[in-house]
């Protein structure tokens, strides 16, 4: 099948063939891209530790499981970190390096595996990716260097917000924001 330019078809074949691959569990799957470090933002080991933290504890709370990727720019550091967690723990279905990717399209079948997906700030794409699934879509503020935002990028994700398209949370607010946004039905 070719692409005639609706992406919620890609996303769905791309999330079955990953599906059929990964044997899921049938549980509430929550995506998750993590990009890296760039000009304006930073992914350090502690954010990625804490955000692990925190994303099982709400896999635990409300019977889910993460699907996670990471981008070219993810430390090295961070994503042995990331791996040496996840790997082999069974509230993650799937995680795999963009280094290290022997999967194809893995964002793709993210989207389509996900009800939620969530993506640190720093990855225009990977939002824009996210947000055009039709699913749920959730924004993670990270660390930032030079102390505020990349201005361009801030506006596109308010106005994504705004209209409804994603929801915005940071670490401190992810648990409660992210099991709220779940159970939303709208």
């Amino acid at each position: 099948m070719g692409y005639d330019g609706n992406l919620d078809i890609i996303t769905s074949k791309h999330g079955l063939d990953l599906a059929q691959k990964l044997n899921i569990s049938g549980k509430l799957i929550i995506g998750v891209l993590l990009g890296g470090d760039d000009p304006y933002y930073r992914i350090s080991a502690d954010l990625a530790s804490n955000l692990i933290d925190i994303l099982l504890d709400i896999c635990k709370k409300i019977d889910a499981q993460i699907a996670m990727t990471t981008s070219r720019r993810t430390d090295n550091y961070v994503e042995e970190m990331l791996k040496s967690r996840l790997k082999n723990n069974p509230l993650c279905c799937f995680f795999v390096s963009s280094k290290e990717n022997v999967y194809g399209n893995v964002v793709q079948g993210i989207l389509g595996i996900s009800e939620l997906t969530m993506v640190t700030e720093d990855s225009f794409s990977m939002v824009c990716e996210s947000v055009s699934s039709g699913k749920k879509s959730m924004i993670l503020n990270v660390e930032r260097k030079r102390g505020k935002p990349y201005k361009r990028r801030e506006r596109v994700y308010r106005v994504l917000v705004d209209q409804g398209y994603s929801k915005r949370s940071d670490l401190q607010s992810l648990m409660t924001d992210l099991i709220d946004y779940i159970k939303d039905k709208s």
